[in-house]
């Protein structure tokens, strides 16, 4: 992702990185190796329900902790 121009790295520390796909709104983090949740990524993206939008989250925790 980070040498993809589709996505944008939007944060991230020692924990985590984050990125944007700018084509759909949706925010992708993943934990590092220093995380003890490792290998987690969530996935956060816009959802119209009802006429409304909201933020859908989704997880994967790999991690042994």
């Amino acid at each position: 992702m980070q040498s993809d121009p589709q996505f944008e790295a939007t944060g991230g520390n020692d924990l985590y990185l984050a990125f944007m796909d700018r084509s759909g709104m949706t925010v992708w983090t993943f934990t590092t190796a220093r995380h003890e949740a490792y290998p987690a990524v969530v996935c956060r993206y816009p959802q119209e329900k009802d006429g409304s939008i909201h933020l859908e989250m989704q997880g994967r925790c790999f991690g042994t902790k």
